[in-house]
């Protein structure tokens, strides 16, 4: 080069940099930068490929395309396309548009124009809030506040200095969700069916439930039809609550919940049990406790897989819900009445509990009554299982029904449970308590208290002549209510008496209407139980095999148990206890912990209490029994448990839930929003009702006008259950 510059630069960069600048700079950058800047402090029209290792004093109108390694002294007028992978120690009067990866030290003064925050918050506010908010508050507080509150959001930890330029506040709209605690995709008929509507409204309104199937009235066919009042502005939730074979299998239905301007539709699709199989028993006739017979369950079908099959006969379950399709076991005999003949079941289940049931008949002639003690005693002296316990409950409940009329003429069910007597009145109709040969009565609207009264003698000549329970009187031929028969007459082997059930005095009548006595047998000597029909060795036999069976009952586990095996033990005890006068009161214990085990291992299942029936039956049969107080302790607690069982699934509005017994009564019921007295009564029996006879009653105070459902269970123990204690009143 030329010791010293020319006046005008050359077109092309020369390859090595004078030592001394250019006064004005080349037109084309060198390939590498000099060591020092020009002196002229106006920049070149286009910067270095490269930047310079030490900034320029003055700052490019424009950005680089790539940035520094090190940021500016002083940063530029508009900001980098990308930014800094360090923050500048101060900010830019102007956010980048993307935030940086990490917070600067101060804030700047306004926030980013992004609509994305950044993953992590400043350590200080900004002096003024963001459109948006961040998904995580501060520590601390902006000095000032939002110009429009933030609706259901964690509040900073320390208030703010100023209030909010508006009120908060929510917009009241409507709205409902419908829910069920069913498998709405696949619902199994043979249950309830719970549907909930959660609805808000703006304004008062009425709710109304419909279903797609005009067939179906839900009026009709629900314990609670969903009809309720919804007052506005308040979460309001209305039940339709629909009975268990209301709908029909593998059909698709609409419903809808209606209230005012709130409209919602949910839909249910209706399960299939299984399908096209059979059900055979094998020999068709055989010996009680001697043939082996097979049961056997065959070619049925299902889409929910795996099936499970389960075995009984007259009520009673031989084998207990499993995968096995037969099951091979002796029977007892059937009744001389119906030439031996019982009815043996079978149900097979789907993977979602939906069943199919299928019976067919056997004949099973009886053996010896010594032979049939010998079996027995074997059996319970062998360790007995589940099959074997409802066997032998079988064997022991044989009755003898030779000379019993035509049951269904008195309207009652056939001879079962007590020798020589017709079984409890049909469902609807009222009559003499328990297996009786007397005439039962179709409850009806007619039925009333006058009708069941005689204020005078009315003359007659047959018993269609006098009022509803009362007979013609053949000797004075005037209409009267007869008095109460003791079971089986008392084999003629003893006398009828009547005792008062308040203080166990006797008495020289008790009338057929009475609610206040019974009709208890005295046998003539060498001979005992309730109807006088066995020798005090057999009665005391009988005691102890059913002891036997109790305490080996309670001892079965029930771990993880299914709602059929609870059912089919509810079933086996009730078999046990059938017999009152053959329950020892040392078989009262193993009798009401098995009640208490069953009622907490049905608490875990999905069976429905109205299913559990037979175990407050047996709870009443045994209670016949006790022999002290403690005793009657077990029997509360065994109905307490039965009460909350109940609470757990009743709903909001439905009816009490009553169950009347011989030596109890309950009642369980749910009150919400009570905000002045309730009243809730003792149950009582048909007659009671017609006699209008007064009620035992509780009257709750407690103010609940919140809401909070209070739910009572109220329990009327028998008298003589009581003893001389008074407490359990």
């Amino acid at each position: 080069p030329l010791s010293g510059p020319t006046t005008s630069p050359t077109i092309l960069s020369s390859t090595g940099p004078s030592s001394r600048p250019t006064t004005i700079p080349t037109i084309l950058p060198p390939v590498n930068p000099s060591s020092r800047p020009t002196s002229i402090p106006i920049p070149s029209s286009r910067p270095t490929i490269m930047p310079a290792i030490l900034q320029s004093e003055i700052p490019l109108s424009g950005p680089t395309t790539t940035p520094t390694i090190l940021p500016s002294a002083v940063p530029s007028c508009g900001p980098t396309m990308v930014p800094t992978i360090l923050p500048s120690v101060i900010h830019s009067s102007r956010p980048t548009s993307i935030p940086t990866i990490l917070p600067s030290a101060v804030p700047s003064s306004g926030p980013t124009k992004s609509i994305i925050h950044s993953s992590r918050p400043t350590t200080v506010p900004t002096l003024l809030p963001s459109a948006i908010p961040s998904s995580r508050t501060t520590t601390f507080p902006t000095d000032l506040p939002s110009l429009l509150p933030i609706v259901f959001v964690k509040p900073t930890t320390l208030p703010k200095l100023s209030p909010s330029l508006a009120p908060h506040h929510s917009e009241i709209t409507n709205k409902v969700d419908i829910s069920s605690p069913s498998l709405l995709s696949n619902f199994n008929t043979q249950t309830k069916l719970l549907l909930r509507a959660r609805v808000r409204s703006s304004v008062n309104c009425f709710s109304n439930w419909s279903i797609s199937d005009s067939s179906i009235d839900l009026l009709t066919s629900s314990i609670l039809s969903g009809k309720e009042f919804v007052e506005a502005n308040k979460d309001v939730t209305v039940h339709l609550y629909i009975l268990a074979n209301t709908l029909a299998i593998s059909q698709a239905y609409k419903f809808t919940f209606n209230c005012g301007q709130i409209h919602s539709v949910i839909n249910v699709i209706s399960n299939s049990p299984p399908q096209s199989g059979s059900f055979f028993i094998e020999p068709p006739r055989g010996v009680e406790v001697d043939t082996v017979f097979l049961l056997s369950a065959d070619f049925w079908e299902d889409d929910d897989l795996p099936l499970s099959y389960q075995f009984g006969h007259d009520g009673i379950v031989i084998k207990d819900k499993s995968i096995l399709s037969f099951v091979s076991t002796v029977l007892p005999s059937g009744s001389s009445r119906l030439l031996y003949a019982i009815n043996c079941t079978m149900q097979v289940f789907d993977s979602l509990s939906a069943f199919s049931f299928q019976a067919a008949q056997v004949t099973v002639k009886p053996v010896d009554s010594s032979a049939l003690s010998t079996f027995i005693n074997a059996q319970l002296s062998s360790g007995a299982t589940a099959t074997v316990i409802t066997l032998i409950g079988s064997l022991l409940n044989k009755v003898n029904c030779t000379g019993v009329g035509n049951c269904k003429l008195l309207n009652r069910q056939e001879c079962s449970a007590v020798d020589f007597s017709c079984g409890e009145c049909y469902r609807g109709y009222i009559g003499d308590d328990g297996p009786q040969n007397t005439m039962c009565t179709k409850v009806s609207s007619s039925l009333t208290v006058s009708s069941a009264r005689t204020a005078s003698p009315v003359s007659c000549k047959l018993d269609s002549e006098c009022n509803s329970f009362e007979v013609c009187n053949n000797g004075s031929s005037t209409c009267e209510v007869p008095s109460k028969q003791c079971p089986s007459s008392c084999s003629s082997r003893g006398t009828c008496n009547f005792i008062d059930n308040n203080n166990g005095r006797s008495l020289s009548d008790c009338k057929l209407t009475s609610s206040s006595c019974r009709a208890v047998c005295a046998c003539d000597s060498g001979f005992s139980g309730s109807s006088c029909s066995l020798s005090p060795a057999q009665l005391m036999q009988k005691m102890m095999q059913r002891q036997q069976l109790l305490t080996n009952l309670n001892s079965l586990p029930l771990l993880n148990a299914t709602s059929e095996t609870v059912l089919a033990r509810a079933a086996t005890l009730l078999s046990i206890t059938r017999k009152s006068d053959e329950i020892s009161p040392a078989a009262v214990d193993p009798a009401l912990a098995t009640v208490q085990n069953l009622l907490t291992a049905a608490s875990q299942t999905e069976v429905s209490y109205e299913e559990l029936d037979n175990i407050l039956k047996s709870v009443d049969s045994t209670a016949s029994a006790f022999s002290d107080g403690n005793q009657t302790q077990q029997l509360i607690t065994s109905i307490c448990l039965f009460s909350s069982l109940t609470t757990s699934q009743m709903v909001k509005g439905q009816k009490n839930v009553e169950n009347v017994f011989n030596n109890f009564r309950a009642v369980t019921a749910s009150f919400v929003g009570v905000k002045e007295e309730a009243i809730l009564s003792v149950p009582q029996s048909l007659f009671e009702q017609l006699q209008a006879s007064k009620k035992s009653s509780v009257e709750l105070s407690q103010n609940l006008s919140s809401g909070v459902p209070l739910k009572v269970t109220l329990i009327e123990p028998s008298v003589k259950l009581l003893n001389s204690d008074n407490s359990y009143l």
